[in-house]
């Protein structure tokens, strides 16, 4: 028997979330559980899966859902202890596992972590957490990680425990089929940019590089997502006076984002390398491949690993707005490197990104 315990699942949005909600859909069985420290309690996706999704929280979870480790300690604890047989154990990311990691110092449970990168920059700095947090990646049986980016950053710290690779996949059905262009005459250029709005997403860069867009060219700009910085991006988006060429959707539908994908002509992952965060993989690239999308992505994180070190996308140096704008412009009057592109991401997914 399999569980899962994981602070990261649907319905929450989120790279992570799509990550290990395929895992269980894909590897789980109807005797596995998961286990979810969230707030949250809207269950249509776990209709999808073949196993028991049970979610736990403390009032408090509403304001974090770290909260919800607490909950998830009992529910360990009180599985654990009534199991006939001890369970393959397995934590989301590597808080999830705190709770492993201190049942463990009393009793021998054994579990797995999956790493996925901006978590494990904390394990650089100095603090009672950074500790704590190694210690948990040196108890643990295996650790999973998406990218060798990752990896190198478990190594850096001293942490060679068993790693394995595992990287994101999708579905071989999200593959869309070649579209039929030959009835569109809009003119207008579409960007696409998909992510929770964060520093280290880099949308203000992208956002400064699409206001210098030459004028001959029209385009439109939209970023999907949410988070912290949206205020902060839509400032800056009334400064440059492009509120009629940049849209931020906010918080958006499965549906929505889908016909995004549709008529979408270039997607830009513009991610940044900082302190606060780093794109350990980049699931929605594998997301625009899949929609046959060409890619302008950051040479950061795993991202140059994602996209074949730019064999089937465009990669720019990070936070060099020139060198995004030029990137743009440059991939718009080149249909032939488009096409090029979307060829090899088509056969770098079925090759490694496939279930």
């Amino acid at each position: 028997m399999k569980i899962l315990f994981t602070l990261d699942f649907p319905p929450e949005h989120g790279g992570i979330q799509r990550y290990l909600f395929n895992i269980v859909k894909h590897t789980f069985t109807e005797e596995d559980h998961v286990i979810v420290g969230n707030s949250n309690t809207q269950t249509a996706y776990v209709n999808y899966l073949p196993c028991t999704v049970e979610y736990v929280s403390i009032p408090f979870s509403r304001l974090n859902k770290k909260f919800s480790l607490l909950p998830i300690t009992l529910s360990l604890i009180r599985k654990y202890l009534f199991s006939k047989t001890q369970p393959d154990i397995y934590a989301g990311n590597v808080f999830a596992a705190v709770p492993l990691y201190l049942v463990s110092l009393f009793k021998p449970v054994s579990f797995s972590v999956y790493c996925h990168g901006k978590e494990l920059l904390l394990l650089k700095k100095i603090s009672l957490k950074s500790w704590l947090l190694k210690r948990v990646l040196q108890r643990a049986r295996q650790l999973f990680y998406t990218t060798e980016y990752v990896a190198q950053l478990l190594e850096s710290c001293h942490i060679h425990n068993n790693l394995v690779h595992c990287p994101p996949r999708i579905d071989r059905s999200c593959i869309q089929p070649v579209p039929d262009n030959s009835n569109s005459s809009d003119p207008t250029l579409n960007l696409l940019s998909v992510g929770r709005l964060e520093r280290h997403k880099g949308h203000a860069c992208l956002i400064r590089a699409a206001a210098h867009i030459p004028a001959g060219i029209p385009w439109i700009l939209t970023i999907a997502g949410s988070g912290p910085e949206q205020k902060t991006l839509e400032t800056l988006i009334t400064e440059l006076n492009m509120q009629d060429k940049i849209k931020i959707t906010g918080e958006i539908t499965d549906t929505a984002l889908a016909e995004l994908y549709k008529h979408a002509d270039i997607f830009i992952h513009p991610s940044l390398e900082i302190p606060e965060g780093v794109e350990g993989f980049g699931i929605v690239l594998l997301e625009a491949m899949a929609h046959r999308i060409p890619v302008i992505a950051s040479r950061s994180g795993g991202i140059p690993e994602v996209l074949a070190e730019g064999a089937c996308g465009r990669l720019v140096p990070p936070g060099k707005t020139d060198e995004l704008m030029t990137a743009i412009v440059d991939l718009h009057l080149n249909s032939e490197l488009r096409n090029q592109l979307v060829e090899q991401a088509i056969l770098q997914i079925e090759k490694y990104y496939v279930w």
